[in-house]
């Protein structure tokens, strides 16, 4: 959730164009990226990140044991107001409902890596790479699954 907005009231709009930031994989190797256009809820975002969560552990690991950690770069800064059931029309707009995040195509919504995978390790660590390889992707497809609009797996090429 977000503290400080400038509008705390938003009205609908339609996300046009394609994203012009956050559209290259900057933290991890692998990554969720859009395809299609939309909003995505914190309950999506949340859902998506639990998702990964389990499917890690399944493995026998966790995210912190393994040296994986998961970025996700996006802020739902957009409110989204809504009036309760059975009421008339008129007497102003209706309270804030949930936050969303509009979505462009081309934007990566989540990011997974080893923190071996950083470019600060010269280390070669091509067996435990292919180990995790699969796990990850894995747990990206679940991810994948949450979210309401098209997406696709990316992977970054050291």
């Amino acid at each position: 959730m977000v503290k400080v907005v400038k509008q705390r009231k938003h009205q609908k709009c339609y996300v046009d164009g394609v994203a012009t930031r956050r559209i290259q994989i900057h933290s991890g190797r692998y990554a969720i990226k859009a395809i299609g256009r939309g909003h995505l809820e914190t309950r999506q975002i949340e859902a998506a990140r639990v998702a990964i969560a389990r499917k890690l552990k399944s493995f026998g690991g966790n995210l912190d044991s393994d040296g994986l950690n998961v970025w996700i770069p996006l802020v739902p800064n957009i409110s989204v107001s809504a009036k309760p059931i059975e009421v008339r029309m008129g007497k102003g707009k209706g309270s804030i409902d949930h936050w969303v995040s509009r979505i462009r195509p081309g934007q990566i919504l989540i990011e997974i890596g080893s923190i071996y995978d950083l470019p600060k390790r010269k280390m070669n660590l091509d067996r435990s790479d292919l180990k995790n390889k699969k796990k990850i992707l894995e747990a990206l497809k679940a991810a994948q699954n949450k979210f309401p609009m098209e997406t696709r797996l990316c992977v970054k090429t050291m």
